[in-house]
């Protein structure tokens, strides 16, 4: 099958969509079919191998979505046309032009298409019923799917009657084994691994890990490593200084997969403070490498961390707080999870299952009576 993943955002932007997006590609190909990536996002021509066509358009600094969707559609329309793809596939976040032009092509030319909704929208989503009117987007032709339940019961309500099916985000375990650290008396090590933006609340991270320190006193020495990089590193680490723990926290940027495995090695705890994680594919990651996550409990972490089994979910910042404290002064505590997180991840987050499910569904779109694709 030749199969456009068409994204707003790709490397060398690093994200859980640009991840999740290279990984299915880097997968299809390797099965023999033609995946190549579709994005206006500026960079090179090829990613790992990966063919990509950058639109070349001008993008609002620092979201990254197009000034001009009008040009936008019309180079878009040419790169589709040329691909002649069997399968249009559409990678949904708020704001995702190019997705969104993408998914109204297809349906215009009859070209199979399938979507997948990688945020939780909440109040934004009004956005999109207001728009309804003018682009009718209802009425275009798609299969919807959903990274986690958490994301589809947050937009079910745009498209009343659209079923929306779960198509979870994936990793390799194989990629993801390490050799993990030993816990150390008197010491706790979290790790983090983030985009730095006002959404992902790494801010709140901060306030809870000061807070964690006064909490647990010089008896217990607690780090905290964040991997990532974004709009909002001057202002976070000013935030360190202010809060008093610039000495404890280290920003490392963006890194390689590597960089994260030897992150997460030294790691004791993953940490997310993120209310809107619509999956959450780096709290996998630390969950493949046997590190037990403490997040919050309103994300898509749900459908994969098991409470008190393989990590901890909170629904409040005070929550999280306590967990923290407990799990710094109980080694009992610390050691019953990652016991937990050792037995690694659920068979439906790893690719061998996920991918045969990509390409059953691109499979059902191309029959002449395609499933799941009544608006």
């Amino acid at each position: 099958m030749r199969i456009a993943l068409v994204t707003d955002w790709f490397h060398p932007r690093v994200g859980g969509i640009e991840k999740h997006v290279l990984s299915l590609a880097l997968r299809l190909r390797a099965r023999g079919h033609d995946a190549r990536v579709i994005t206006p996002w500026p960079g090179p021509d090829t990613v790992s191998g990966i063919p990509v066509e950058r639109i070349r358009v001008r993008l609002v600094p620092g979201l990254g979505v197009s000034l001009n969707p009008w040009r936008l559609a019309r180079r878009l329309r040419r790169v589709l046309e040329a691909g002649e793809f069997d399968v249009i596939h559409g990678h949904l976040s708020f704001g995702s032009t190019a997705s969104m032009v993408a998914v109204y092509l297809g349906s215009k030319a009859s070209i199979p298409v399938l979507t997948t909704l990688h945020s939780v929208f909440r109040r934004l989503g009004w956005v999109y019923v207001l728009a309804q009117p003018i682009l009718r987007w209802r009425q275009w032709r798609f299969r919807a799917t959903a990274v986690s339940e958490v994301v589809s019961e947050d937009v079910r309500w745009l498209a009343p009657g659209r079923p929306i099916e779960l198509l979870q985000n994936a990793i390799d375990p194989a990629e993801w084994t390490i050799q993990r650290g030993s816990p150390e008396s008197g010491r706790l090590r979290l790790v983090a691994a983030s985009r730095l933006q006002r959404r992902k609340r790494v801010d709140a991270l901060l306030r809870i890990f000061a807070r964690l320190r006064e909490e647990v006193g010089p008896t217990v020495e607690v780090t905290l490593e964040i991997i990532g990089d974004g709009p909002d590193r001057s202002k976070l680490e000013r935030l360190c200084n202010s809060l008093s723990v610039g000495d404890s926290v280290r920003f490392l940027g963006n890194g390689t997969a590597e960089d994260v495995r030897a992150l997460l090695s030294r790691g004791d705890v993953f940490a997310n403070a993120c209310v809107l994680e619509s999956f959450g594919l780096a709290a996998l990651e630390a969950l493949s490498c046997g590190i037990p996550v403490v997040a919050r409990s309103e994300g898509g972490v749900g459908s994969f961390i098991a409470h008190g089994e393989n990590g901890v979910l909170l629904a409040s910042d005070s929550e999280m707080l306590s967990a923290l404290v407990e799990l710094a002064t109980s080694p009992e505590a610390l050691a019953r999870l990652r016991t937990g997180a050792s037995a690694g991840i659920p068979a439906a987050n790893t690719w061998d299952t996920l991918l045969d499910r990509h390409l059953e569904i691109y499979r059902e779109l191309m029959e002449p009576t395609p499933v799941g694709y009544t608006p």
